[in-house]
């Protein structure tokens, strides 16, 4: 089966309308906690969303681990500034991952304010590739761990326990859908032999340690690009799973949630995406 396309990165970009209309501004929607509160549940409303979904980019986990990020406008979402990092080495030595500080603090704020309004919130988590990506030249990365896969899967796994801190610390905020993704770690990026790698060494361990950690409080969510290759690799493949009715994707994944597997076969941010027969598929590890 063929990658499915992404056409939901960076999407805040094309918000600046709802912006002036909600009377917020670049860049207080990604530092600020009631400011992604409001705009988050603007964008669940216009866009006739089931979620109000958080962050509006995919660099807050590198940003708390060290890396410069320029925030952006609104016609291009937050960037790398310069590297801090210039080998994987480097990349070990960071100091840890505050879940309670900077903006990665400010997302979960913002969590807290929408669950406590009664809002459902999905968290998206961005995986080590696209961590790596803003931390250091991606060049680099993948040289070196040609060159050592004993070290990058030391980075992994350095990794792997800082994002299980954060998914933790999403649920205890009152999210109740934790997505999972990583843009610059899909099988067509990184090939078949690259993509095996991560998925044995991060993303499978990853998505195990979550439905321990924070089954009961929240539903697992990977993003359908990496699903389905997962499934086409042969580390994963899909399960039904009946539901009372036909509804929405993201409703599906509400009154899926917390019974235990990821789910995945479409995009958390897609709306039109309806479940007609009434089932949803679930993601089960090989």
């Amino acid at each position: 089966m063929p990658e499915p396309a992404c056409g939901h990165l960076d999407a805040t970009g094309t918000e600046a309308g709802l912006l002036a209309g909600l009377g917020l501004s670049f860049p207080g929607i990604h530092t600020d906690g009631a400011a992604m509160a409001r705009l988050a549940r603007g964008i669940k409303e216009s866009n006739g969303a089931v979620l109000c979904t958080l962050p509006f980019c995919c660099t807050v986990e590198a940003e708390a681990l060290g890396a410069s990020i320029r925030l952006g406008d609104a016609a291009i979402g937050p960037r790398a500034g310069t590297f801090v990092c210039s080998s994987l080495r480097e990349v070990l030595r960071l100091p840890p991952m505050e879940t309670a500080a900077g903006r990665l603090g400010q997302v979960l704020r913002a969590c807290s304010l929408l669950a406590t309004a009664g809002e459902p919130v999905a968290l998206e988590i961005s995986g080590p590739m696209t961590i790596l990506n803003w931390l250091m030249d991606l060049a680099v990365v993948l040289r070196e761990w040609r060159r050592d896969a004993a070290l990058m899967g030391e980075v992994l796994a350095r990794l792997h326990d800082e994002l299980a801190g954060y998914a933790l610390a999403a649920a205890d905020a009152g999210v109740l859908v934790l997505g999972y993704a990583d843009p610059t770690g899909t099988l067509s990026i990184l090939g078949p032999q690259r993509f095996g790698f991560v998925a044995d060494r991060f993303v499978l361990p990853l998505l195990g340690r979550l439905q321990a950690d924070v089954g009961g409080k929240a539903a697992v969510h990977v993003c359908p690009k990496l699903a389905h290759a997962l499934v086409s690799e042969d580390r994963a493949s899909w399960q039904d799973l009946p539901l009372a009715r036909p509804m929405a994707y993201g409703q599906g994944c509400l009154a899926a949630g917390k019974n235990g597997l990821p789910l995945g076969e479409a995009c958390l941010k897609n709306t039109g995406y309806f479940l007609k027969n009434g089932v949803i598929k679930q993601l089960v590890p090989a």
